[in-house]
């Protein structure tokens, strides 16, 4: 940033591709917190879920200093003397993060997301021709590189790019990466480039959002705090070169596959409630137009879901056996518990010798809800498995009975684990050794850490799409 601005003309300066450094920066997402774990909408992205989350945790309360040059920055890291005590409280906290390993990493990842955002700024004041349809991307700062210097003649508004191998604006691709800092400076500096379409079919800003699938860009787009009712509208009425509307965008199945999407089966569901999501922010007669080719929206997204939809019912009915399997062992273990107890039977009554123990009474309670849980989760499972798998099934039939069966054997497993854990408990009484009675303990409630964690992360893509379905 110093270089920049020392030599300006950099800004606009291109390379052998006909790059600028706003391209080089709009097609690097992992520069941008939106490209990275640490952006809320790719929570589950990893497979430890609770850690991803601590970590995004921290990262929001990380303080990052602002970038200033070398000697303005020299004076601000002297601490002066009458600083308040946020500030002293700050400093001290970015001292810390900078010597523990861990938030080191956090910590540097945050202060190149803070340093991108500032230099894309930098970008926008001293390269006006890249952001605006003022200038083509032929005719930038009066020099043509077609024909020659054009300062003495007059720009011409131009949207296609016919010289440089980089055809696109870099909103086109901020936009197609889902980088939505760049986007959102963007549009508040240069409103006007909300007009922008891309070259390969005259795609708007909407379309792209839609076909690339970046719920951050719709979400911004829709917010009437940050851009006009008209220039929405605008959007929502666009159709390309091909007759297609946003919502045919949305329809496209494509290889734009989110990166917290594990399985054909959310992957089907997230796409389902896309689709559904596009189509409420359109009229209803757009809804109802047909592109080029002669289709609605809904016949492109059957058309392109068709290998999809199969895929998912195939992983669903598998995922279903391997619970199903799952669930008939903890319900036989735990059918069998309630006979084999702990202590054992009276040989004249046949109950149990105690039955009059109050530790007793809550084995038999965790026994039968791990068991009531088995079978709850069994017929859940059955009943994924009997679906017919329409499209419609994917929207929400499906997604909860899978978070209820899963929920419900989870539970059975807990109480299976309590269960244990209380028979051990009325066997030996907490008699051992003080020493093993606690690595027992730790070693059982580390095993539900895992498992919680396990569910968190299986049940997680569930939750949030149910969440996406209630806000939509």
């Amino acid at each position: 940033m110093e270089i920049l601005e020392i030599y300006p003309d950099l800004a606009s300066n291109i390379n052998d591709d006909g790059a600028t450094a706003s391209h080089i920066l709009a097609l690097s997402p992992s520069s941008f917190k939106s490209g990275t774990k640490y952006f809320q909408y790719y929570l589950g992205a990893t497979p430890f879920v609770l850690i991803q989350i601590a970590a995004a945790i921290v990262y929001s309360y990380i303080p990052i200093e602002i970038y200033e040059t070398h000697n303005a920055a020299t004076q601000r890291t002297i601490l002066q003397p009458k600083s308040s005590f946020m500030r002293k409280f700050k400093h001290n906290f970015r001292g810390l993060c900078k010597g523990l390993p861990v938030l080191k990493i956090i910590y540097n990842i945050k202060l190149k997301h803070n340093y991108a955002i500032q230099l894309l700024r930098m970008l926008l004041e001293k390269d006006y021709g890249q952001w605006t349809m003022s200038f083509g991307p032929e005719i930038l700062h009066g020099w043509d590189y077609k024909y020659g210097n054009l300062e003495n003649q007059h720009p011409t508004i131009t949207t296609r790019v016919t010289t440089y191998k980089v055809r696109e604006r870099p909103i086109i691709l901020a936009t197609k990466l889902g980088i939505v800092e760049m986007f959102k400076e963007i549009i508040d500096v240069y409103p006007e480039s909300i007009e922008m379409t891309d070259e390969e079919a005259g795609r708007n800003l909407l379309h792209l959002a839609a076909e690339y699938r970046h719920a951050s860009i719709i979400e911004f787009l829709k917010s009437s705090s940050t851009i006009s009712k008209r220039n929405l509208h605008m959007l929502v009425v666009g159709i390309d070169r091909d007759g297609n509307t946003p919502l045919h965008a949305a329809a496209k199945l494509g290889k734009h596959k989110p990166w917290h999407i594990r399985g054909a089966a959310q992957w089907m569901q997230w796409e389902c409630v896309w689709f559904e999501r596009v189509k409420r922010m359109l009229p209803p007669n757009m809804v109802k137009m047909k592109n080029s080719k002669n289709q609605y929206a809904y016949q492109v997204f059957t058309e392109t879901h068709i290998d999809l939809r199969e895929q998912g019912e195939r992983w669903l009915k598998e995922s279903s056996n391997n619970y199903m399997l799952l669930s008939a062992l903890l319900a036989t273990m735990m059918f069998a518990s309630a006979f084999a107890v702990p202590g054992g039977n009276d040989s004249t009554s046949g109950r149990p010798i105690l039955l009059k123990n109050q530790d007793f009474e809550i084995f038999i309670h965790f026994v039968a809800y791990g068991l009531f849980f088995c079978i709850i989760s069994l017929g859940l499972f059955l009943t994924i498995h009997a679906a017919p798998f329409n499209e419609h099934d994917f929207f929400l039939r499906l997604p909860l009975r899978s978070v209820f069966a899963v929920t419900a054997l989870f539970n059975s497993f807990t109480f299976t684990a309590l269960a244990f854990f209380q028979a051990y408990m009325l066997i030996t009484g907490w008699t051992g050794p003080l020493v093993w009675l606690n690595f027992d303990m730790t070693m059982g409630l580390l095993g539900l850490f895992f498992s919680a964690d396990l569910y968190v992360d299986i049940v997680g893509c569930f939750i949030r799409y149910l969440i996406d379905i209630l806000f939509i």
